[in-house]
């Protein structure tokens, strides 16, 4: 199942010699050691972001079956991951099916520092821009300063907070530009 009325994604993104590709069953182990790892950087580090319940290889597996999954490779290794849902009505409500929502934006730690968080966004604009989508939404800790810097330096404008029972979202959207 992909993004609602979209076909998925057989052919490759590439930019600055990375590749995007829709993930298979084959890339499950290696994107859940990819949350792992990042679960643990963040808890070294005293944040409070990702909990390891909710970083499963059950739950990549259903990452896989029910959203677009995709791993980004350089030299044929995965150095990061995300995955977009074509609505999220817990966190922003319903829309008119023009939005596309990252989640679980990951860069595997040996690959930190060279500004590929920015390319995977780049990378995911791209592929809703194919998609059809006009607007790429995405979601991020409150309560973290640098997460909600990045997004912004990365041309987001913060729409609002969304507070729920123990968390809260900041709530980040940019246009898909015309390519």
């Amino acid at each position: 199942m992909g993004l609602t009325g979209v076909p998925r994604m057989d052919s490759a993104y590439e930019r600055d010699g990375l590749e995007l590709v829709k993930a298979s069953p084959h890339d499950i182990k290696e994107i859940h050691a990819m949350w792992l790892e990042a679960a643990d950087w963040m808890k070294s580090r005293g944040i409070d972001q990702w909990r390891e319940d909710q970083l499963t290889v059950e739950i990549a597996e259903y990452c896989l079956a029910t959203t677009e999954l995709f791993v980004v490779k350089e030299n044929g290794r995965a150095a990061g991951s995300f995955f977009i849902i074509d609505s999220d009505p817990h966190i922003w409500g319903d829309d008119d099916g023009g939005c596309g929502y990252l989640h679980r934006l990951v860069v595997r730690r040996a690959y930190a520092g060279r500004g590929l968080g920015f390319k995977l966004l780049d990378l995911a604009e791209r592929h809703l821009r194919a998609s059809g989508k006009k607007m790429f939404r995405l979601d991020c800790m409150a309560d973290s300063p640098k997460l909600n810097e990045f997004y912004t330096r990365a041309g987001f404008t913060y729409r609002g907070r969304k507070d729920g029972n123990g968390w809260s979202a900041s709530l980040y959207e940019r246009s898909v530009a015309e390519s």
